[in-house]
């Protein structure tokens, strides 16, 4: 009988996350659910522990729009897994599009607050306690556009370059402990990520696209597989395409 291993996934309750919790459940992980909304993580952990008798599944709600936050919560963390902890899954991300002529002050701190600041602390902070794990191992869900880069997406693909850069960095650090850095790229994805963007010409923009999208099921189906991976081997980078979508 295989081990089940502690995992730490932020942005829960997101249409990915959500996907991605059943997936961990169901293959008989222990989770600890975060988001920010604390009513919509206690509806998942409801609806994940009926899917599974003898789960094991907390959830602690943080705002990732505050980095302080985020760091002063890494005791917490901990403490909920006795002090041992096997995977972090930097899932929580945001965007707004727009022109760069358009980039918005308040906006931009928030998307990179929350796609690169608070996943940098948190992953710092755990770092030491994965590390003591025999199959320690960070997953960021990010972007193509972390390597890539597409019009009126600046702020948003400024951030995943950051998150990226900072994978690749604790990649070299992390093998010297034989902990595993996957970064995920996906593509378009079918969520209702888009809504938040404000700039009204690039939302009508972006919501013309034809591209039959992604469901983030398959993204879930993609975390769990790298999870499973043997630990002899590290998947690095993967990324995840629509068929019919070129950047």
């Amino acid at each position: 009988m295989k081990k089940s291993k502690n995992i730490i996934l932020t942005g829960a309750t997101g249409g990915v996350g959500s996907e991605i919790s059943k997936l961990l459940v169901d293959s008989g992980m222990n989770l600890l659910l975060v988001s920010r909304d604390e009513k919509k993580l206690k509806q998942l952990q409801e609806k994940l522990l009926k899917r599974r008798d003898g789960a094991f599944v907390k959830f602690i709600a943080i705002d990732f729009n505050n980095p302080e936050k985020v760091e002063e919560s890494v005791d917490d963390m901990f403490k909920i897994f006795g002090g041992k902890i096997d995977v972090l899954i930097n899932n929580a991300g945001i965007g707004y599009h727009s022109k760069i002529t358009s980039v918005d002050l308040d906006e931009l701190k928030e998307v990179f607050a929350i796609n690169a600041l608070s996943p940098i602390i948190l992953t710092s902070k755990l770092f030491k306690h994965i590390a003591k794990s025999d199959f320690g191992h960070v997953i960021n869900i990010s972007s193509i556009l972390g390597s890539r880069a597409m019009e009126r997406t600046a702020t948003y693909t400024a951030s995943k370059h950051a998150l990226s850069g900072f994978a690749k960095v604790l990649r070299i650090e992390g093998a010297k402990d034989k902990v595993r850095v996957t970064t995920i790229e996906p593509g378009a994805i079918e969520t209702s990520f888009i809504k938040r963007t404000h700039d009204a010409e690039t939302k009508k923009l972006f919501s013309k696209r034809k591209l039959i999208k992604i469901e983030p099921k398959v993204i879930a189906e993609w975390v769990l597989k790298v999870i499973k991976t043997d630990s002899s081997v590290c998947p690095e980078i993967l990324q995840i395409m629509p068929q019919d979508q070129i950047v």
